[in-house]
């Protein structure tokens, strides 16, 4: 079965990427899967996913690897 989510950030609001639904629920609104706090917020960046992780930058300088 093929995983269908999508990962997103709010840029300048909160510290967390989340890995959200892809389908969505019928009223418009998703189901979170997960979310990973980072140490700051957010870069403005795409996320890279490589090998069953997603790699993004934040604030704080660090590249975080999430599994």
């Amino acid at each position: 079965m093929v995983k269908k989510v999508m990962y997103i950030s709010q840029i300048l609001r909160d510290p967390y990427f989340y890995c959200v639904d892809s389908e969505g629920n019928i009223d418009g609104t998703t189901n979170i899967k997960w979310k990973y706090k980072m140490g700051n917020k957010v870069e403005e960046s795409t996320p890279a996913l490589y090998k069953g992780r997603a790699y993004i930058m934040s604030s704080d300088g660090y590249l975080h690897a999430i599994k």
